[in-house]
């Protein structure tokens, strides 16, 4: 199958470096978003996490798929997204929203 666009969100909110080997797949964009909660936005973002999870850091992976869409890089609908993420992405990956 193929996707014109890819997420996969990383795996710790205490991570900010992902590598992704995605290199093998047939796809047009690559979204590999930073969260709330992950170190690269600092340690206010990361107890702005607190009691918040599964909350602001699913709106920023939404919010970065939106963006995506909105530029004409991606698509909503039914196959036409293939979320992936291991851990705390996993959990992420979990909410049907995005």
């Amino acid at each position: 199958m193929r996707y014109k666009d890819v997420c996969t969100i990383h795996e710790s909110v205490s991570s900010s470096t992902f590598l992704a080997e995605l290199t093998s797949f047939s796809i047009d964009t690559l979204n590999i978003p930073n969260y709330t909660g992950s170190t690269g936005f600092g340690d206010f973002y990361i107890q702005e996490l607190i009691g918040k999870c599964g909350t602001l850091d699913v709106e920023d992976v939404k919010a970065c798929v939106d963006h995506l869409v909105g530029e004409g890089k991606g698509e909503h609908g039914p196959g036409k997204q293939f979320v992936t993420g291991g851990s705390h992405g996993g959990f992420l990956t979990a909410h049907r929203e995005l």
